[in-house]
């Protein structure tokens, strides 16, 4: 599994829990 892959997916996670809060 590439970790640049789960850290972007992190990131994305983070990303629109700050949006959508």
């Amino acid at each position: 599994m590439d970790v640049n892959l789960m850290t972007w997916d992190l990131i994305l996670h983070v990303s629109t829990k700050a949006t959508t809060n």
